[in-house]
């Protein structure tokens, strides 16, 4: 049990006896606990209403997806969930019909040019407001073309596969991009769950793409207590505890590694850890099979390279390993990142790194992260639609001649 869990249980428990207390023990004054608590149940709507309206506490992620029989899971079409992380982020999310975070996808005919953008919760970005996220910044940079947000958070490169050959017989497009997040894209091929289970790459796949279907699993039935953590109230009391226990086991950092093992400290390492590099082969697998897909329909495929806050801010990557008592010099905080880049200059895959540039702007003092939630916050959207457009610009985007990725 964590501290906050304990703490809410202790706290739950005192209110508890209190009430019981006051009700046995001033058997007298019953009438005035009932007013009381009257005045108490008026507070706490009018509180909720208030908060549904302007400040929503409630974090309604899991609302926004459903099961998905060959994907796992997708974004329910039409949706809307409140997205809350104390002091980051506090706004409703929308999904469009089509069933992804992004203004309807009618609006392609309009323009001469389409990109498609596949990825995972890096795409998506709900912890920004939609007209934050960098897809629809791109649009503003790049003329008379529709960037298409495909982004599904929890995907790895399996479902975005899967994704992509399905999406590439609804849209004429362009371009694709496919954005690969270190952090957490190398697990999300092979291990099998997230909110709901996922298809995953075979584990024994060395040179031929074998993909597993779903684990098909029962529904977990409602929880009486499921309508009390929907309420927003409740919610800024969770986020109220959460942040001061955060807080105070921060100390003057201001932060926490993960509870769990980095990421980093098995991607990251000089020495390679034992499964390292069945996870790197899936990854490339993958890749390969995402540009034999993308050059059978005449489609030229751009990758993005999207590195972890601990990667982009030095500062903190010191930090993160002196936390867990680790020797600095036997990582490398960029590894994972030379070794993508290599593998694609080998195999003529274009791909840029987004590292260099968006070390250079933390350096420079930018904020370009969510502290705690780690996706980038609105700033960082900008800036990486600015690099991805200067790069296509160079490439030729711009211009009436053809795109040239080489």
């Amino acid at each position: 049990m964590t501290t906050p869990q304990i703490i809410k249980l202790a706290l739950a428990f005192a209110i508890i006896i209190g009430l019981i207390g006051c009700w046995f023990g001033f058997p007298k004054k019953r009438k005035q606990w009932l007013l009381a608590g009257v005045a108490i149940l008026i507070a706490v709507i009018v509180a909720e209403a208030l908060l549904r309206t302007f400040q929503p506490q409630y974090n309604g992620h899991n609302d926004l997806f459903e099961p998905d029989i060959a994907l796992g899971w997708r974004f329910v079409p039409g949706s809307k969930a409140p997205i809350s992380w104390s002091g980051e982020a506090s706004h409703y999310a929308t999904i469009n019909e089509d069933g992804f975070r992004d203004l309807p996808f009618s609006r392609q005919a309009s323009q001469e040019k389409t990109i498609l953008c596949f990825g995972d919760s890096f795409v998506s970005n709900l912890t920004v407001k939609d007209s934050d996220v960098f897809t629809r910044h791109m649009e503003a940079l790049l003329p008379n073309t529709s960037v298409l947000n495909l982004g599904v958070n929890g995907y790895g490169q399996t479902q975005e596969f899967l994704l992509m050959r399905e999406q590439f017989e609804l849209h004429d497009c362009d371009l694709a991009i496919v954005v690969l997040y270190l952090r957490n894209d190398f697990t999300d091929n092979i291990n099998t769950s997230w909110i709901y289970p996922r298809p995953v790459i075979s584990r024994e796949a060395t040179t031929t793409l074998e993909i597993l279907p779903p684990q098909q699993r029962a529904r977990l039935k409602a929880s009486p207590l499921d309508s009390l953590r929907r309420l927003h109230v409740v919610s800024l009391v969770n986020h109220t505890i959460n942040d001061l226990v955060y807080r105070y086991e921060a100390g003057a950092d201001g932060h926490r590694p993960s509870d769990l093992t980095p990421p980093e400290f098995y991607l990251c390492a000089r020495t390679p850890w034992e499964g390292t590099e069945q996870l790197v082969q899936s990854m490339k697998l993958l890749l390969l099979e995402m540009q034999l897909l993308a050059a059978s329909n005449g489609i030229p495929i751009l990758y993005v390279i999207a590195p972890s806050m601990y990667q982009v801010d030095e500062p903190l990557w010191l930090a993160m390993i002196d936390d867990y008592g680790e020797n600095a010099h036997a990582y490398q905080a960029d590894l994972p990142n030379k070794l993508l880049m290599d593998f694609a200059t080998e195999y003529k895959l274009a791909m840029i790194d987004l590292l260099p540039a968006l070390s250079a702007a933390t350096k420079s003092g930018n904020k370009l992260y969510h502290p705690r939630e780690q996706h980038w916050n609105a700033a960082g959207n900008e800036q990486v639609a600015k690099i991805i457009s200067a790069y296509l610009t160079e490439k030729g985007w711009t211009t009436d001649e053809a795109l040239s990725l080489e």
